[in-house]
Protein backbone atom coordinates (compact mmCIF):
# COMPACT_ATOMS: atom_id res chain seq x y z
CA UNK A 1 0.00 0.00 0.00
CA UNK A 2 2.97 2.30 0.43
CA UNK A 3 3.22 2.59 -3.36
CA UNK A 4 -0.37 3.83 -3.58
CA UNK A 5 0.33 6.47 -0.94
CA UNK A 6 3.37 7.59 -2.92
CA UNK A 7 1.29 7.82 -6.09
CA UNK A 8 -1.49 9.74 -4.35
CA UNK A 9 1.09 12.13 -2.89
CA UNK A 10 2.67 12.68 -6.29
CA UNK A 11 -0.56 12.96 -8.26
CA UNK A 12 -0.25 16.74 -8.48
CA UNK A 13 3.29 16.30 -9.73
CA UNK A 14 2.03 13.93 -12.43
CA UNK A 15 -0.49 16.56 -13.46
CA UNK A 16 2.36 19.08 -13.66
CA UNK A 17 4.36 16.72 -15.87
CA UNK A 18 1.35 16.30 -18.16
CA UNK A 19 0.97 20.07 -18.42
CA UNK A 20 4.64 20.36 -19.36
CA UNK A 21 4.08 17.62 -21.94
CA UNK A 22 1.24 19.62 -23.48
CA UNK A 23 3.48 22.70 -23.69
CA UNK A 24 6.23 20.60 -25.29
CA UNK A 25 3.75 19.17 -27.77
CA UNK A 26 2.74 22.70 -28.78
CA UNK A 27 6.40 23.61 -29.25
CA UNK A 28 6.99 20.47 -31.35
CA UNK A 29 4.10 21.41 -33.60
CA UNK A 30 5.34 24.99 -33.90
CA UNK A 31 8.78 23.74 -34.90
CA UNK A 32 7.37 21.41 -37.52
CA UNK A 33 4.82 23.89 -38.89
CA UNK A 34 7.35 26.74 -38.93
CA UNK A 35 9.85 24.68 -40.87
CA UNK A 36 7.18 23.61 -43.33
CA UNK A 37 6.16 27.22 -43.99
CA UNK A 38 9.76 28.23 -44.57
CA UNK A 39 10.33 25.33 -46.96
CA UNK A 40 7.24 26.23 -48.95
CA UNK A 41 8.36 29.85 -49.16
CA UNK A 42 11.93 28.77 -49.97
CA UNK A 43 13.18 31.07 -47.26
CA UNK A 44 15.56 30.27 -44.45
CA UNK A 45 15.23 33.63 -42.71
CA UNK A 46 14.89 33.17 -38.99
CA UNK A 47 16.17 29.59 -38.87
CA UNK A 48 19.02 30.49 -36.53
CA UNK A 49 16.56 32.29 -34.27
CA UNK A 50 14.32 29.22 -34.18
CA UNK A 51 17.30 27.08 -33.27
CA UNK A 52 18.20 29.45 -30.46
CA UNK A 53 14.64 29.35 -29.07
CA UNK A 54 14.50 25.55 -29.24
CA UNK A 55 17.91 25.14 -27.58
CA UNK A 56 16.96 27.66 -24.89
CA UNK A 57 13.73 25.73 -24.23
CA UNK A 58 15.65 22.48 -23.85
CA UNK A 59 18.24 24.12 -21.61
CA UNK A 60 15.80 25.93 -19.34
CA UNK A 61 12.72 23.67 -19.27
CA UNK A 62 13.00 20.28 -20.90
CA UNK A 63 16.29 19.11 -19.42
CA UNK A 64 14.96 19.76 -15.90
CA UNK A 65 11.72 18.03 -16.86
CA UNK A 66 13.54 14.90 -18.04
CA UNK A 67 15.74 14.76 -14.95
CA UNK A 68 12.69 15.10 -12.69
CA UNK A 69 10.91 12.28 -14.52
CA UNK A 70 13.93 10.03 -14.19
CA UNK A 71 14.35 10.89 -10.52
CA UNK A 72 10.70 10.82 -9.38
CA UNK A 73 8.38 9.08 -11.83
CA UNK A 74 10.50 6.25 -13.19
CA UNK A 75 11.53 4.90 -9.75
CA UNK A 76 7.94 5.14 -8.59
CA UNK A 77 6.82 3.08 -11.58
CA UNK A 78 9.61 0.56 -11.07
CA UNK A 79 8.71 0.20 -7.42
CA UNK A 80 5.00 -0.34 -7.75
CA UNK A 81 4.03 -1.42 -11.26
CA UNK A 82 6.30 -4.20 -12.44
CA UNK A 83 4.73 -4.26 -15.91
CA UNK A 84 5.68 -0.59 -16.34
CA UNK A 85 9.37 -1.46 -16.25
CA UNK A 86 9.04 -2.78 -19.81
CA UNK A 87 8.11 0.73 -20.97
CA UNK A 88 10.90 2.61 -19.22
CA UNK A 89 13.86 1.62 -21.42
CA UNK A 90 12.16 3.15 -24.47
CA UNK A 91 11.45 6.38 -22.60
CA UNK A 92 15.02 6.59 -21.31
CA UNK A 93 16.32 5.94 -24.81
CA UNK A 94 14.21 8.79 -26.16
CA UNK A 95 15.57 11.10 -23.45
CA UNK A 96 19.08 10.30 -24.67
CA UNK A 97 18.13 10.72 -28.32
CA UNK A 98 16.63 14.15 -27.65
CA UNK A 99 19.82 15.24 -25.86
CA UNK A 100 21.89 14.10 -28.84
CA UNK A 101 19.63 15.91 -31.32
CA UNK A 102 19.87 19.13 -29.32
CA UNK A 103 23.66 18.89 -29.23
CA UNK A 104 23.65 18.39 -33.00
CA UNK A 105 21.27 21.32 -33.37
CA UNK A 106 23.62 23.57 -31.39
CA UNK A 107 26.39 22.97 -33.92
CA UNK A 108 24.37 22.64 -37.13
CA UNK A 109 25.12 24.81 -40.13
CA UNK A 110 22.37 26.31 -42.25
CA UNK A 111 22.20 23.33 -44.63
CA UNK A 112 21.55 20.90 -41.78
CA UNK A 113 19.52 23.23 -39.63
CA UNK A 114 16.05 22.85 -41.19
CA UNK A 115 16.34 19.07 -41.24
CA UNK A 116 17.50 18.95 -37.62
CA UNK A 117 14.73 21.28 -36.49
CA UNK A 118 12.20 18.98 -38.13
CA UNK A 119 13.80 15.93 -36.52
CA UNK A 120 13.76 17.61 -33.10
CA UNK A 121 10.12 18.58 -33.53
CA UNK A 122 9.15 15.05 -34.53
CA UNK A 123 11.24 13.41 -31.80
CA UNK A 124 9.76 15.70 -29.16
CA UNK A 125 6.22 15.01 -30.34
CA UNK A 126 6.82 11.25 -30.42
CA UNK A 127 8.33 11.33 -26.95
CA UNK A 128 5.52 13.37 -25.42
CA UNK A 129 2.89 11.08 -26.90
CA UNK A 130 4.71 8.00 -25.61
CA UNK A 131 5.03 9.56 -22.17
CA UNK A 132 1.35 10.40 -21.98
CA UNK A 133 0.50 6.79 -22.91
CA UNK A 134 2.88 5.70 -20.14
CA UNK A 135 1.21 8.02 -17.62
CA UNK A 136 -2.23 6.79 -18.64
CA UNK A 137 -1.02 3.20 -18.28
CA UNK A 138 0.33 3.99 -14.79
CA UNK A 139 -2.92 5.64 -13.77
CA UNK A 140 -4.86 2.59 -14.97
CA UNK A 141 -2.58 0.22 -13.07
CA UNK A 142 -2.93 2.28 -9.92
CA UNK A 143 -6.73 2.27 -10.25
CA UNK A 144 -6.63 -1.52 -10.61
CA UNK A 145 -4.46 -1.82 -7.50
CA UNK A 146 -6.87 0.37 -5.54
CA UNK A 147 -9.78 -1.88 -6.54
CA UNK A 148 -7.97 -5.09 -5.61
CA UNK A 149 -8.71 -6.17 -2.02
CA UNK A 150 -5.60 -6.53 0.15
CA UNK A 151 -4.21 -10.02 0.51
CA UNK A 152 -4.79 -11.71 3.85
Amino acid sequence: MSFLKDVDRQHEELVGFSQEHQAALAIARQIKEGCQVEMEEKSSIGTDGKRDRVVEYFDTVWEKHQKAEEKRIFPLAEKGVSSATNLLPGLRKQHGQLKILIEQLRQAKSVQLENLLLRVGQALEDHVRRHERFFNYLKGQVQNLKKTPPEK
